[in-house]
């Protein structure tokens, strides 16, 4: 007899998103995580015993249909609080900030503004929290980053930074369940939402687990997204041994940062950086490595986080390349603790209304409400099984827009095919060139599009212009320095 788990429902529907809460909440220990041959984490059943009609570990899949959705655990999370609002794209929300810390160089040293680090250690030095739960670099080849649990601030400080690379919560998640300690834990709004699921159904895991940080992510990319970009500069993919995602430069805006690699050839380490205008941006927006399962998620905020993170894209802060946080509290206890850091010095805070921190994530927006209803309305035309969200299945957008989507499905799709026979970049341009030809015109047509209805042609070959001249400038000087 067949029980009914993770791996019959969800793994062989390729919907698994890799977070491993179910191998943490498995009572007999029959699942563990493993990267399939695409570089994507999916929980196998290595041994016998599953328990017949347990479900627990579906019970806390935030991709399985019959779980509450966003809506309703929040509702019982956090609309009772005084003063709590709500909007359809964020869900709900108590105050929301701009701002970088000013302690330690946790802003050079994070993704945007450092603030993330900076609540963290303010947990544990407070006694807030005994342990946090972050991702930290794992140095091996086959596995680069992990979720890792620390009870010092030197071992926070090391973890900061973003990281476009899988990982799972298996081993963290039953060191939860075997522990009496209070925890925080970072992590992205598909596995906050796994936890939550799991902290409804477990009064100790209620217990323990103290805080939820949450990210804003736009999707997650297959261990071969770091992979083929290092490839692109030249580097072995397969004998990386260290990497530096969000790399901050100087002489570029926040939002054109870089990834850096180092690899082993022969007897000599060597190291290459590669940034978002030199590559990444087409890899990362198109599609590349894409986890299927990314596109059926309707959560952009971090919902189920008690407070969430984002890199503050907007006009008045991207340019500044240290980077800044925009924040969603939903914590009436954090926003303590964040009024405590601006009076004693230790951040640079004001508020913001929420509607630039929904305008700074508009094209995440797009994707997880627009397009999903597109993608679900295919799935129902194909008879492909797809989890109800909270969109309905609808022919949504224009045409350009509809045909984009397609083509970036079909880039998710070839990309990770191709790399996984052998993992050469040029094979896998030339397998994709027609794609992101039309790709590539459709974009232009859209742009060219919505500056004429806005009647900003004039100003938008000005900024083109003065762009393409400052780019050229940048790149001469790196030349000569």
């Amino acid at each position: 007899m067949i029980n009914f788990n993770v791996c019959t429902e969800i793994v062989v529907n390729d919907m698994c998103i890799g977070c491993g809460l179910c191998v943490g909440v498995c009572p007999p220990n029959v699942l563990e995580m493993q990267f399939n041959k695409f570089g994507e984490y999916i929980p196998l059943e290595y041994k016998e015993g599953c328990l017949a009609k347990c479900d627990l570990c579906l019970r806390s899949c935030p991709f399985w249909d019959k779980n509450e959705n966003e809506d309703a655990l929040a509702q019982d999370i956090f609309a009772g609080i005084p003063g709590m609002l709500r909007k359809p794209e964020t869900g709900y929300f108590l105050d929301c900030y701009v701002g970088y810390s000013k302690v330690n160089n946790q802003r050079m040293n994070g993704s945007s503004g450092g603030i993330t680090t900076w609540l963290l250690e303010k947990l544990l030095k407070e006694g807030i929290a005994d342990r946090v739960i972050c991702v930290t670099e794992n140095n091996s080849p086959d596995k680069l980053y992990k979720f890792a649990i620390f009870d010092n601030i030197e071992d926070v400080r090391r973890s900061s930074r973003s990281c476009y690379y899988p990982v799972e919560m298996g081993d963290v998640f039953r060191e939860i369940m075997r522990t009496e300690v209070r925890y925080a834990i970072v992590g992205l709004p598909c596995s906050l939402k796994g936890i939550r699921l799991a902290m409804s159904r477990n009064r100790r895991l209620r217990r323990r687990v103290v805080a939820l940080l949450g990210l804003v992510c736009g999707q997650t990319k297959s261990k071969f997204f770091t992979e083929y970009l290092a490839a692109l500069k030249g580097a072995d993919p397969s004998n990386l041994t260290h990497t530096r995602f969000r790399i901050k430069d100087p002489r570029r805006p926040a939002s054109d940062f870089g990834l850096n690699f180092e690899w082993q050839s022969s007897a000599h380490q060597k190291q290459e950086t590669i940034f978002w205008t030199e590559g990444m941006q087409k890899v990362w927006t198109h599609g590349f490595f894409k986890v299927n399962a990314c596109n059926f998620c309707d959560d952009v905020f971090a919902e189920m986080a008690d407070i969430a993170f984002m890199d503050a894209w907007l006009p008045e802060y991207a340019g500044d390349y240290r980077g800044h946080n925009l924040i969603i509290n939903r914590s009436p206890w954090i926003k303590e603790l964040i009024m405590r850091g601006v009076s004693d010095g230790e951040l640079h805070l004001a508020s913001i209304d929420v509607s630039r921190v929904v305008e700074s994530q508009q094209g995440v927006l797009v994707e997880k409400r627009e397009a999903l209803q597109y993608r679900l309305a295919l799935a129902k035309q194909t008879s492909t099984w797809a989890p109800q969200k909270r969109v309905k299945p609808e022919m949504a957008g224009k045409w350009p827009a509809r045909r984009l989507w397609w083509l970036k499905n079909q880039v998710r799709q070839i990309s990770r095919e191709v790399w996984a026979d052998g993992k050469n970049p040029d094979h896998l341009q030339k397998k994709l060139y027609w794609l992101e030809l039309q790709i590539k015109l459709l974009e232009i047509f859209q742009g060219f599009t919505l500056v004429v209805q806005r009647g900003q042609v004039k100003e938008a070959i000005q900024r083109r212009v003065f762009y393409f001249l400052k780019r050229k400038l940048n790149l001469i000087r790196i030349h000569v320095k």
